[in-house]
C-alpha cells in the first residue's frame, strides 16, 4: 500500500516538473469524465468486466491513470446445493426456494455443493494507460490488483463497517439488518468454494494481480466534427486472467454513445449510454475455480454529466451513473437450487441468492481538469446485494 502511494506522488511530481515549461492549452470537449467504475464484488474481481467508455476521441497525450477504491463487502456463510437427478430438480421446483431445505435430504439425492462467505473491505488499484494510434483509434491496457483489508478508520470512513452500521441504526435500515454486529466487526475474510472442492481463501493483507486487459477502441470520423453534438465509438476487449484461482481468457465488445447539450459560458450537458458483453473463459490455460455459471456476462451504463469551464484551462464537472449487469450465474439454477445458513436475519441467503440476480448501482461523480484530472466518486447499489454494500474511489488522471 505504501509503495502504491509512494509511485503515484512520483507520478504526479514528475508531471508537475515536465508541464512547467509548457503553457496552458484550452479547454476542450473530451466526452464524459468519469473514473472506473466496476464494482469491488469478491468474485466479480476474478473475471473481465466492461468500464465503458465515454470519450469522443483518444487521448490527444499518453495517458495513465491510477485509481484507489474502497469497497465494503458482506456475506454471511451460505452453503448452496445443486441437485444432479432431474426428478429431484423437479421436486424441489415444486417449493419456494427458502422451504427446499426442509425437503432435500442430502444423503440419499445426489448433488453438488458450494459455499460463500465474504467480509471485508476490498481495496482495488486498477491502473491504465492509454494510447493514441491515429484521430479514430485508441489502444488502451490495465492492470487490476486489490488487496484484502479489514476496513478500519481511518483507511477506510464511510465504507467502514462502523460507519455503515451507525447509519443503519440512527438513519435507514434499522438496528443491525443484516446482523454485522452479531458477526463482529472489521473482520477479513473472503472464502468460495466450487462443486469440485477447489476453493478462494483470502484473508487480511492478501494482494493479488488477477488480471491484465487490452482494450481497442475505434471513433468514427463524425466524432471529429460534432456538429450536432452527437458521438459514438465501439471497443473490443480482452482480458487475461492471470490468479491461480481463474487462469481464463476472456473477449468481449462495447459501444457507447453519447450526446451534448452546450449553453452560454462553455457549459454543457452530456448523456452517455453503453452497451457491453462479455464472454467469459473463452480459452482456459490452466487450473481454476468454478466461480460463476454464466458464460457471457452483458453490462448497460448510463449517465448524465453537467460540466462547466472556470477559467481558459480548467472545469468542474458533476455526473450521475447508473449500472447494471446481468447476474453471475444461470438464472434456471434457481428454479431448484437448496440454500443453508444462519438464519440470524431475513438477509442471511444474500451471498447466494444475489449471484442469481441482476446488480445494479448508482454513483455520484466529482471531477476537476487542469493539466491533469481528479475524480471523486460514492457508488451504493440501491439493491442491497452487501458486494459491496457501499464503494468510494478517487483516482487521477495523468497526460504525457
Amino acid at each position: 500500500m505504501n509503495r502504491i502511494i509512494i509511485f503515484t506522488i512520483s507520478i504526479l511530481l514528475l508531471q508537475e516538473v515536465l508541464s512547467q515549461s509548457q503553457e496552458s492549452g484550452n479547454l476542450y470537449f473530451t466526452g464524459i469524465t468519469k473514473p472506473y467504475l466496476v464494482s469491488n464484488h469478491p468474485l466479480g474481481l476474478f473475471i473481465t468486466r466492461i468500464d465503458h467508455n465515454f470519450n469522443i476521441h483518444p487521448p490527444k497525450k499518453i495517458q495513465l491513470n491510477i485509481g484507489i477504491h474502497n469497497g465494503n463487502v458482506w456475506q454471511p456463510l451460505v452453503k448452496a446445493y445443486k441437485p444432479l437427478e432431474p426428478s429431484v430438480r423437479t421436486l424441489m421446483e415444486q417449493y419456494i426456494w427458502y422451504s427446499r431445505e426442509g425437503v432435500f435430504d442430502k444423503s440419499v439425492m445426489s448433488s453438488d455443493s458450494l459455499q460463500y462467505h465474504a467480509d471485508a473491505v476490498i481495496r482495488a488499484f486498477p491502473v491504465d494507460i492509454r494510447f493514441r494510434l491515429s484521430d479514430n483509434h485508441e489502444l488502451a491496457f490495465r492492470i487490476r490488483s486489490f488487496v484484502v483489508t479489514r476496513g478500519e478508520i481511518p483507511f477506510s470512513t464511510i465504507t467502514s463497517d462502523g460507519f455503515l452500521e451507525w447509519f443503519h441504526s440512527n438513519i435507514a435500515g434499522g438496528e443491525d439488518p443484516f446482523a454485522r454486529k452479531y458477526y463482529g466487526f472489521n473482520k477479513a475474510d473472503i472464502r468460495y468454494v466450487d462443486k469440485n472442492g477447489e476453493s478462494i481463501k483470502l484473508g487480511e493483507g492478501d494482494f493479488l494481480v488477477p488480471g491484465i486487459e487490452v482494450h481497442y477502441y475505434y471513433y468514427p470520423h463524425f466524432n471529429t466534427t460534432g456538429d450536432r453534438g452527437f458521438f459514438m465509438n465501439a471497443g473490443v476487449h480482452t482480458g487475461t486472467n492471470i490468479s491461480r484461482y481463474n487462469r481464463t481468457i476472456d473477449l468481449g465488445i462495447s459501444s457507447s454513445a453519447m450526446k451534448t447539450f452546450s449553453f452560454q459560458d462553455q457549459r454543457n450537458l452530456t448523456l452517455g449510454f453503453g452497451v457491453g458483453l462479455m464472454r467469459q473463459g473463452i480459452l482456459q490455460y490452466g487450473e481454476h475455480v468454478n466461480i460463476f455459471s454464466n458464460g457471457f456476462i452483458y453490462s448497460l451504463e448510463g449517465e448524465v454529466a453537467y460540466c462547466w469551464k472556470i477559467k481558459e484551462d480548467s472545469h468542474y464537472s458533476i455526473g450521475l451513473n447508473y449500472y447494471f449487469q446481468n447476474p453471475y450465474n444461470k438464472r434456471e439454477e434457481f428454479d431448484y437450487i437448496v440454500l443453508t445458513g444462519d438464519r440470524i436475519t431475513t438477509h442471511w441467503h444474500y451471498a447466494f441468492t444475489h449471484l442469481y440476480t441482476s446488480l445494479q448501482s448508482w454513483s455520484l461523480i466529482f471531477s476537476y481538469s487542469r493539466k491533469r484530472t481528479f475524480l471523486l466518486y460514492v457508488r451504493e447499489d440501491f439493491k442491497v446485494n452487501n458486494a459491496p454494500d457501499i464503494q468510494t474511489g478517487i483516482e487521477v488522471q495523468i497526460p504525457f
